[in-house]
């Protein structure tokens, strides 16, 4: 691809991750003209087309998790609605994600550093260091949810045991920042048990490692289709 001034690079970010056929791949684009073309409106929410429940029943049939499918136009609303619908069956506030994640960029997902007892203190804060962080962000956004680092069972179960009857939902990339630092062996697991224990909803942030690391996903790849 090539800028204005003509300088010519190569699109390692591909959409941030989850373009996985490239900039220009005219199989890809020929369809996806083609399809539109027989839509009446695409992925709007306010009706549904024969081929939008043909392909949510094929994403059913391949992702072990998958019972219903709700078509949106970015993985950050798909959180964000993700985050609602917990809120409204739990009845909680909070929601938990982990340090260095990626869920999107507003205010409440972006960014945020673990204090040093999370178990005390469990919300993230804003500080140098946070390659995510951002200015212009809501002061209160982040008393909204609780941040712990990656991997540490031992000190998510410490929070849950406090904090556990607050949270609604806990958020997690099966493979953390973009497909790079894979869970430990029983890791997953042992979230989804934690959850379970507390009546917590589990939500896996595919929208980078669906599709791409095995056709179901990373829940296919880790052999764990009871998550």
């Amino acid at each position: 691809m090539w800028d204005v001034d003509g300088n010519e690079y190569i699109d390692y970010m591909i959409a941030a991750g989850p373009g996985v056929l490239g900039q220009s791949n005219p199989e890809f684009i020929g369809g996806v003209k083609n399809q539109l073309d027989k839509l009446l409106y695409s992925v709007s929410g306010a009706s549904q087309t024969p081929m939008e429940v043909d392909l949510a029943e094929k994403l059913v049939e391949i992702i072990p998790c998958a019972e219903k499918v709700r078509f949106l136009l970015s993985g950050t609303e798909a959180v964000q609605l993700a985050i609602r619908l917990a809120r409204g069956y739990t009845g909680r506030r909070y929601f938990l994600r982990f340090e260095g994640s990626y869920h999107g960029w507003l205010d409440n997902v972006l960014g945020g550093l673990v204090h040093d007892d999370p178990t005390e203190n469990p919300f993230p804060y804003e500080g140098e260091g946070d390659s995510l962080g951002t200015a212009g962000r809501d002061p209160a956004a982040f008393e909204q949810c609780f941040c712990l680092p990656y991997n540490d069972i031992e000190t998510l179960e410490a929070v849950l045991e406090r904090w556990g009857d607050q949270i609604a939902i806990v958020l997690v990339e099966t493979i953390q920042a973009s497909g790079v630092i894979s869970p430990r062996p029983g890791y997953l697991e042992r979230l989804q048990t934690l959850c379970r224990k507390h009546g917590i909803v589990l939500c896996f942030d595919e929208v980078v490692t669906g599709f791409r690391v095995a056709l179901g996903g990373a829940q296919e790849l880790f052999g764990s289709p009871r998550i």
